[in-house]
Parts: structure tokens; C-alpha cells; sequence
């Protein structure tokens, strides 16, 4: 990645939150993982998070969270609860204000420790990446198809000229399938077995009785389940013996029974050094073994590899001569009786399977051989030689192919050029129709020998067809690779010659330019060159190692051209001991920008070095950077201070910036009473006076409608009566100056007023004043920023929420006889803000007043909050009571 960003890496969006852009209600389902959830959008820190059941506190308490209670991150959206809400899903409430959007580049997806190892650009990178070489893999696979397209048709020209042989060989495959589907299921399977899976045509005896399996099943009963079963043979009554019947003729041959289920092939004695395979026995220590799992040293003492055939047996004690061998069908003969006689087969039974084996036709092959070298390819699953069976066929010349047609190969390109098919092809070429009817069922009438269907695929046999029609790969031969001093007709280049020319070889979009260059031409540059006295730089050599440094636009070297010597580039060195010397420093000069960290303290240069300090070279002699002048404690603590109640005092508080008006805090507070008392006196004297009137039938329906109509220009007090009732509204007073306004209702012992909604009062430098007015939305709260003379009267909020009353930005309000429970802070004074809060009320609230961030607040005595810290003030702020 690029060490420098020429794009933002984080684009902040929010919202306004005004009529026109107003922030967003969110409400969502989050699961805490972590102790923690994401929101959605960063939340307004004024109208703050609601989650039911729990409270929103503004830090982490020394003690922790307990169970009800959360932080929120308004800068990052991230909400913290107490363990115990671990994988829990909770659903916060909140104004949405926006969010942070971060690039693919700053994105990681791997990582090691803190070190990233990926970023989301990266991992795109690595997809458009796959996408061109798959592109270029896709490109390869279309040659390579339409060499095999090419290919294909030269095949067809083959497979023409072979109809009659393959029509045969589809017949022998149907029959030859037939027989193989016939006999994988016709088979006995002797009792029957509910834990056995039966295919169709399987039988079994069951009570008796010999079922056939009509479908495939598991577990079904032969008796109960007609369904998978029927009868196919079953013992009746013994019947009267009839009369003996007439000698039948004879019967044609019936059809070659089914293959028995494969044998052991016999190895001899176990050689631990030979590899054995399934169903190959050894004799081992006087007992036969067969081998159940593919071995190589393990002796078949381990039944992991083997299985006992026959174990030997104990040595007999007796003596004597073997004259006969008990034998019911008289297969064993005995040709020396003693007590070492010769056992052999009857010649009988040999004569039986020699006749057997003569059937057949063809030797059958050793399975041991299968897919071996000098053995015999097998078939796969799906009745296709197996792929790793084909051999590899290398490109060579014709001129040295073995075995080409004598044809040239233009004979052979005219005859596939002029090649052409008959519909009446049957009559030509001197076949006559009497002929064809001669050869109708005479097969030694079609005027060829049929190939023998064992010799198919065969040494000195003929090449069977695929499923597709084309000779199959595995049948074509194996062509050894030439070398290239053997090929015919090659170039006479050297292969050297041709692999520079290849390597080199490249085209000119100006060539007829260069086509134009003439020895003329060249002896004119090269004088022309003569004449410049130097040789020019290669302009691919620009800024480049080994090169030269061009200029910038300035006519400079470019500041990266720069060696660091000349630069000063700060460079770490490690640690110094400034007591000691060691290491010892360079001169300075030489060393621009590099600097040690001190680890023992010392004089040098005839000044101090504590240690944590460091020693820089300027390029000219070597400094101090002076590392350690902390504050050692703060109101007798260390580590990370917090400020607490007590920690300061009135007449240690200095009141010279901006934002207070006196020289002590108790003069301000006397400012803010001479602030408001105006207020008051007004408030008091201009009750009876109604301008506007809003409510159902009245000037307006609406309160935000009402103060639209105010211009905000001085035009003097107005009086805004409100009917009681359900406002589901936002109010915003904004930007009034010398207007006074009062907004109220018809005296009441509570606020009658109830809106579903905030009301939110900036940049107003005349008097407003409200009352009666109860806020029925969580999300929302009564608001004053950069106002000057705000009164908040005898107005509620009991939802819980965030707070009551948010005083920030310089905003001034009195705060009198009003009611705020269930808040994490019942007024919340910040960035500025004044308030005097006086004759409150409330219960369930976490802190009463809460200031910080240079807010001044007063709390009368009086107020009761129910709060479980009544007054609290952090980072600059201050509350007095």
C-alpha cells in the first residue's frame, strides 16, 4: 500500500437535525457480545440511549457497572453493559445522527498481534487478480477445446469407416450390461437378515419359505410386507408319485451362467519386504492368512492386515499309509499309496474345467495385475477406464511418426478434402441386391471375419469405441519424445538462435518511421550528437538507483533524492549512558537527526541528563530534548488522576477566562441571579396577556405553527396559550432576538401540555420562557444552546430517558418548580452552559445535576431529585449548592 493517502480514509456524515435534515428515531435488536453492542448510526449525545430496564451512566464508576446500568461511546456508537448482560439482546432506543465511513484500506481482514498482515483493498485486490488469470485459464481451456475439436474430426474420419463393427459392439455392451445388472441382484443370500440392505431380485429363506425381493428395502419382514416381497419358491405337500414320463428331447444350450464372487489369489510364503493387496493369502508360520487391508511388513501375527484362513493344526502322533482320501464325489485320486502319497485332482473334474475354461474362450486375467505394468487396465465406477491408465502422447513430427500411412500427406489432405457419402451406398461399389439378401442372417456372408469381442482393447485386437463414439485415449499409442537433432525438415537456426528470437521478438507501431531511417540519416544524428560535446543521460535512469536526480518544478532536487545525512532524518540509536559516555557519541555533524534515549543519568557537555531524556544531533553539535519535567502528583495521587469532590476550593478557582464574568465563583452566581430576575419580574407581570392561542378551533393547530408566524424581530412580548392535549411535534425556537416569547398553558397543578417530541430553543437573545409543558418521548428532552435569558417552569419529564434538561454552548436557563424522574441525569450542564435549578423535584434519577466540559451550575438546596448522586461535576465542570 501507499505510504501517503491522496483519498480520505474516513468520510463523516451526519445529519443536521433540523426540519429540513432532522436526526432519525432508531429502534433495534442488538445481541451484547463482548460486554458490548455496535449501533447502527452514532447516537445524539443530547437525547442520549433508552433501553428498558436499564440506566445510562456518563462514565464507568470506580466500582464498575452494576447490573441496570450502561456507557455509551457517542463517538464510535459503541454501548458497555455489566457482564452479566453477556449474550443477551437488549433494544437500545436513540436518535440516529449519522455514521463514520471508513475505506477498503484501512479494513483489516488478517492480523498478527497488532500487527496487519491483510486489509479489505488487499483482499479485492487478490479477486480482480484471480479474475484476470482465471480469464487467462479460460482462454487456455478454448485452445485446448478446439484442439481437441481438431482432433475429434480426424477421429470421425476414422469411426466412418467402422459402422458395421460398432453396430456389433453396442449390441455385445447392451447384452454384456444386462448381464452384468442381472447378475448383481439375482442372488441367494441364504436367511433372511433385517439388518441387511436387499436390491430387487435378491432371495432369502425365511420360515421356510424362498422370497424375492421385488424393490429395494431395509428391515421390511417377507411374511408382512407384500409391498418388497413375494413368493418365489415354496415346500408344499409331499404329492403320489407319478407314473415315470417319456425321455424329453434335448434341450438347447442355456445361456453362460453368472461370474462367482471373486477368489484369493495364493502368494506362497509371507515375505516381509513384498507389498500384498486385498484377497492375497500367504502361508505364515505353519497357517494360511488372507489379507483384508493393503500391507507391506506387517506379518499377518496382526489381524489389522489379516485374517486366518486356516490355522496349523497339532502334529499327529501315528504313523502309517495313506490308501484312500474320503471324498464324495471321488475329485481326489491317489497315485502312491504310502505315508507320503501323491493327492491329486480327479482327471474328471480337470477334464470338467478345462472344458469350463475352454468356454470361455479367452484366459482370464490375473487380478493381481490389474493397472499394473505388463497387466491390464481396469474400469471405474462409471464403466470408463480410469484416467491415470492413459498414457501420455507427446507431440512429434510426421516425418518421424512410426507406423504414418505410406499416403503423402497431401494424398491424405486430398482424400479427407474429397471425401463424400452415398445414400444408395448399400448398392454400390459392385454390391448388388441379391447379395444383400444372401447376406441376411449368414454372418460368413458379409464378407469379413467379426473380430473377436476378447480381443477388444487387446494386444494384436482391435480398439473398442467410448460411450461418445471415439476411440478411446488409453488405445492410442505411446509415442516417445524425439530430440530435436533427429527432427526432418527443421529449421537451420540454432534452437539457441530461435529461443533469442522468440524471447526478443516484438513489433513497432512507428514502423514505417523506422522503416525511413537510412544511413544517411544516422551519420547526420551522429554528427549532430558530436556536436552537444557530452553524453546524454538515459531518461529511464531518472531518479532511479545508480541514475541521476532530476529537478522539480522549483528547479530542486527533490527532497527524496536526499541523502539523510543532509536531511536530518530522525533516526533511533538505542540507549546512552549519559554518566558514562557509552556508547560513545559521534561527532555530531556526521550524524544529523540521530538521537539516544538516556537510561543512566549523568552530566555531560556540563548539562544535566535525567533519565527518559533524549540527545539529538542538529548537524551541528549534540542537544537535550528534555523528556522528564512531569508532574510527580496531583492532590497527592498519582497515575491517572481523576478530579474529585473536594480537590478544590472557591478561592482556588480562577475565574479570568472567558467564559465566567467575575473574579470568584460566588460573584458569578450573583451574575446569574442579576441575569434572570428580569426574567422573572416578566414572567410574573405578563400572565394575562394572550397573543396567540393554539388548539383545536383555535389560531392554530399546531405549536410550531404558532411561533413560524412570530417574525423574529423586536415586535415586543408575545403570549402563546396552549389548549391542553396530545402535540405530536417538534418544537424549535431559533434565532429571536428583542421578541420575548412565553409559551404556557392554563394554570394546573401538573403540566397539561404533553408532547411527543423535543423542544429545542438556539440562538435566541431575547427572554423565553415555558411552562406547563410535559415531554412524553424517551428519546427526547427539553434543549437550550447559545440562548441567553431560557426559563424552564413547572414542566415534566417522567419517561425514562437520558435527561431532563440539557443546558450546553453558552446557553443560560433558570430551572424552577419543575419534575424529572427516571433520567440518567435530571439536568445536564455542559460546553458552557449556566443554570440556576431551583424548587425540583423527581425520583429514579442517577445524578441530579450533572456539569462538565466548563458548564456552572446552581442547585438550591431544595431540590429533591431521588437521585442517587445528587450533584456531580467532572472535567471542568462545576456545580454549587
Amino acid at each position: 500500500m501507499s505510504a501517503f493517502d491522496y483519498n480520505l480514509s474516513t468520510i463523516t456524515k451526519y445529519r443536521a437535525g433540523t426540519m429540513e435534515d432532522p436526526f432519525v428515531p432508531i429502534n433495534e435488536s442488538k445481541k451484547v457480545f463482548n460486554r458490548q453492542i455496535l449501533l447502527s448510526e452514532i447516537p445524539v449525545r443530547v437525547n442520549g440511549v433508552v433501553i428498558s430496564g436499564l440506566t445510562e451512566v456518563k462514565k464507568v464508576p470506580d466500582s464498575g457497572l452494576t447490573v441496570n446500568q450502561f456507557v455509551v461511546d457517542y463517538s464510535e456508537a459503541v454501548v458497555t453493559f455489566h457482564e452479566s448482560k453477556e449474550g443477551v439482546t437488549l433494544s437500545p432506543t436513540y436518535l440516529g445522527r449519522g455514521n463514520h465511513f471508513i475505506s477498503s484500506r484501512r479494513v483489516w481482514t488478517k492480523r498478527e498481534g497488532d500487527n496487519v498482515l491483510e486489509t479489505l483493498e488487499d483482499l479485492l485486490e487478490k479477486g480482480e487478480t484471480a479474475i484476470v488469470n482465471l480469464e487467462a485459464i479460460e482462454e487456455a481451456l478454448e485452445g485446448a477445446q478446439a484442439a481437441l475439436n481438431i482432433a475429434n474430426q480426424a477421429v470421425q474420419i476414422v469411426n466412418e469407416t467402422n459402422t458395421t463393427i460398432q453396430a456389433q459392439e453396442d449390441i455385445r455392451e447392451t447384452n454384456e450390461q444386462a448381464r452384468e445388472e442381472f447378475r448383481d441382484s439375482w442372488a441367494f443370500l441364504q436367511d433372511y437378515n433385517p439388518a441387511t440392505n436387499y436390491k430387487t431380485n435378491n432371495q432369502v429363506y425365511y420360515n421356510g419359505v424362498t422370497f424375492i425381493a421385488i424393490q429395494n428395502s431395509l428391515n421390511k419382514t417377507p411374511e408382512t410386507q407384500p409391498l418388497y416381497w413375494r413368493i418365489f419358491t415354496q415346500s408344499g405337500a409331499k404329492g403320489v408319485k407319478g407314473d415315470q414320463g417319456l425321455t424329453g428331447a434335448q434341450g438347447t444350450q442355456g445361456v453362460q451362467g453368472v461370474r462367482g464372487d471373486k477368489g484369493i489369489t495364493w502368494r506362497g510364503v509371507y515375505q516381509s519386504g513384498t507389498s500384498y493387496q486385498v484377497d492375497d493369502a500367504v502361508y505364515y508360520n505353519g497357517s494360511s492368512f488372507r489379507c483384508i487391508l493393503t500391507s507391506t511388513g506387517n506379518n499377518p501375527a496382526n489381524e489389522t492386515y489379516w485374517f486366518l484362513i486356516a490355522q496349523k493344526g497339532e502334529a499327529g502322533g501315528g504313523s502309517g499309509t495313506v490308501t484312500s482320501v474320503s471324498s464324495s464325489s471321488a475329485d481326489l485320486t491317489i497315485t502312491n499309496a504310502s505315508s507320503t502319497p501323491d493327492i491329486s485332482i480327479s482327471p474328471t473334474l480337470k477334464s470338467e474345467w478345462s472344458g469350463k475354461q475352454n468356454a470361455l474362450g479367452f484366459t482370464p486375467e490375473n487380478t493381481t495385475k490389474k493397472n499394473q505394468p505388463n497387466g491390464y487396465a481396469g474400469l471405474g465406477s462409471d464403466g470408463k477406464i480410469l484416467p491415470t491408465q492413459l498414457p501420455v502422447i507427446e507431440a512429434v513430427s510426421w516425418a518421424n511418426l512410426q507406423g504414418k500411412p505410406v499416403s503423402t500427406v497431401s494424398d491424405i489432405d486430398d482424400a479427407v478434402a474429397n471425401k463424400h457419402a452415398h445414400a444408395n451406398k448399400s448398392v454400390l461399389d459392385g454390391i448388388t441386391s441379391t447379395k444383400v439378401t444372401q447376406w441376411d442372417g449368414k454372418q460368413n456372408a458379409l464378407g469379413f471375419t467379426p473380430e473377436d469381442v476378447t480381443k477388444k482393447n487387446q494386444p494384436n485386437g482391435y480398439a473398442g469405441l467410448g460411450s461418445n463414439g471415439k476411440i478411446l485415449p488409453s488405445q492410442f499409442p505411446e509415442i516417445d519424445e524425439v530430440s530435436w537433432a533427429n527432427l526432418q525438415g527443421k529449421p537451420v537456426s540454432t534452437v539457441s538462435d530461435i529461443d533469442d528470437a522468440v524471447a526478443n521478438k516484438h513489433a513497432h507501431a512507428n514502423k514505417s518511421v523506422l522503416d525511413g531511417i537510412t544511413s544517411t540519416k544516422v551519420t547526420q544524428w551522429d554528427g549532430k550528437q558530436n556536436a552537444l560535446g557530452f553524453t546524454p543521460e538515459n531518461v529511464t535512469q531518472k531518479g532511479t538507483a545508480n541514475g541521476y536526480a532530476g529537478l522539480d518544478s522549483g528547479a530542486k532536487i527533490p527532497s527524496n533524492l536526499l541523502p539523510d545525512s543532509i536531511l536530518g532524518q530522525v533516526k533511533y540509536q538505542g540507549t546512552w549512558n549519559a554518566s558514562t559516555n557509552v556508547p560513545t557519541l559521534p561527532t555530531a555533524s556526521t550524524v544529523k537527526g540521530n538521537y539516544y534515549v538516556v537510561d543512566t543519568a549523568g552530566i555531560y557537555s556540563s548539562i544535566d541528563y535525567k533519565v527518559g531524556d533524549w540527545i539529538i544531533s542538529n548537524g551541528s553539535v549534540w542537544q537535550k530534548v528534555d523528556n522528564t519535567d512531569a508532574v510527580p502528583t496531583v492532590f497527592g495521587r498519582t497515575g491517572n488522576v481523576v478530579a474529585a469532590i473536594g480537590d478544590y476550593s472557591a478561592d482556588k478557582i480562577s475565574l479570568s477566562n472567558a467564559n465566567f464574568f467575575s473574579t470568584n465563583v460566588h460573584s458569578a452566581l450573583s451574575e446569574l441571579y442579576a441575569a434572570f430576575s428580569p426574567i422573572l419580574s416578566q414572567f410574573d407581570t405578563r400572565t394575562t396577556s394572550v397573543d396567540i392561542t393554539v388548539g383545536v378551533g383555535k389560531q392554530f393547530s399546531t405549536i410550531q405553527s404558532a411561533i413560524n408566524s412570530l417574525k423574529k424581530v423586536n415586535l415586543g412580548y408575545r403570549n402563546i396559550l396552549i389548549d391542553p392535549g396530545t402535540y405530536n411535534e417538534n418544537i424549535i425556537i431559533d434565532g429571536f432576538s428583542g421578541q420575548p416569547i412565553r409559551l404556557y398553558a392554563p394554570f394546573s397543578s401538573s403540566a397539561t401540555i404533553l408532547l411527543n417530541g423535543y423542544l429545542s430553543i438556539n440562538n435566541c437573545s431575547s427572554e423565553i420562557a415555558v411552562s406547563g409543558i410535559k415531554i412524553t418521548n424517551a428519546l427526547s428532552s427539553f434543549g437550550i444552546s447559545r440562548s441567553l435569558e431560557v426559563v424552564i417552569s413547572y414542566c415534566e419529564k417522567t419517561v425514562s430517558g437520558n435527561e431532563g434538561v440539557a443546558v450546553a454552548s453558552n446557553g443560560y436557563a433558570y430551572i424552577h418548580t419543575c419534575i424529572f424522574s427516571n433520567q440518567s441525569a435530571a439536568v445536564n450542564i455542559n460546553q458552557g452552559g449556566r443554570a440556576m435549578v431551583t424548587s425540583c423535584t423527581g425520583t429514579g434519577n442517577y445524578y441530579g445535576v450533572f456539569s462538565k466540559a466548563g458548564g456552572l451550575a446552581h442547585s438550591d438546596p431544595n431540590n429533591n431529585f431521588g437521585a442517587t448522586v445528587s450533584n456531580h461535576a467532572l472535567r471542568g465542570g462545576l456545580v454549587l449548592s
